[in-house]
């Protein structure tokens, strides 16, 4: 198997072994609004790092999210880039809440690698980060309709977001109880 495709697999692998537990009784309208440096977006989703780090210090993904946090970056992204990097790296999900405690809600914090769908987001969400890169996802769109590919592929997983917001009772995609996501 060659290393791209056996990491692909790894990260697919771990998103779906994350279970959500559905909450219908009290679900409504959900909202994907995100406000992010002064401007308002209607989607968490954003089109596309931190992998390959190890040996040189312990938790090295923990250190340098903390570090550029502290060198005042506006936000970080983890990732282990769809596979590209190293064969058997960590899925951004698997590593994410160890993210998520260090930068102690001071910087946004976006997933990148292994996103595909709605669920997908709402995972990386529960789990933490402020929003999502779509790399990989938007591909097919764009290879199929160019741009208006794009926004439909887009479109559809912020659909399906929603749906998943509904069908576990998160009114916001900040009001996602963590609680949800069983690992």
């Amino acid at each position: 198997m060659d290393e791209k495709r056996s990491v692909r697999n790894l990260t697919r692998d771990y998103f779906d072994s994350l279970m959500i537990e559905t909450r219908v009784i009290d679900s409504g309208e959900a909202s994907t609004e995100m406000k992010l440096f002064g401007e308002t977006f209607s989607t968490p989703v954003m089109v596309a790092p931190l992998s390959g780090l190890g040996g040189i210090c312990p938790n090295p993904m923990q250190e340098v999210a903390k570090g550029a946090a502290a060198a005042g970056a506006e936000a970080i992204v983890v990732s282990n880039h769809g596979g590209s990097i190293v064969d058997s790296a960590v899925p951004p999900l698997k590593v994410l809440p160890r993210i998520v405690k260090v930068i102690e809600g001071k910087i946004p914090i976006f997933v990148d690698g292994g996103i595909t769908k709605g669920t997908d987001v709402f995972k990386a969400l529960a789990l933490g980060a402020n929003g999502v890169l779509a790399g990989r996802m938007v591909m097919s769109g764009l290879a199929s309709e160019g741009g208006e590919g794009v926004r439909k592929v887009i479109t559809d997983t912020n659909e399906d977001l929603r749906r998943t917001m509904r069908l576990t009772g998160s009114p916001d995609i900040h009001k996602i109880d963590p609680e949800i996501v069983w690992y």
